[in-house]
């Protein structure tokens, strides 16, 4: 998900984890408050824009600190490169 254009991702993720996007947004939003976040509000699990979508930089500050704190996400976030490996492809 953390790719560009990740957002069918963030659907697929939201969906196996919370049933829906709806549920997994409120997920979101309940983590953010927990945290702190006053000025932040989630609707999608994407990010997609939305006028009731919007956050801070304090706020963004505020999570990258949780996340941080994974040492899996760490390290997946501190990589300059990443070397995919070939697949098999569908032939015409």
């Amino acid at each position: 998900m953390m790719v560009p254009s990740g957002n069918d991702a963030a659907l697929a993720i939201a969906i196996t984890l919370d049933g829906s996007e709806a549920a997994f947004v409120a997920r979101m939003n309940r983590r953010a408050a927990e945290l702190g976040m006053t000025g932040t509000h989630f609707v999608t699990a994407s990010g997609l824009d939305d006028d009731a979508h919007y956050t801070t930089a304090r706020d963004l500050a505020i999570i990258a600190q949780a996340c941080m704190k994974d040492e899996r996400f760490a390290a997946i976030v501190s990589q300059t490169s990443y070397d995919m490996p070939a697949t098999q492809t569908e032939s015409g």
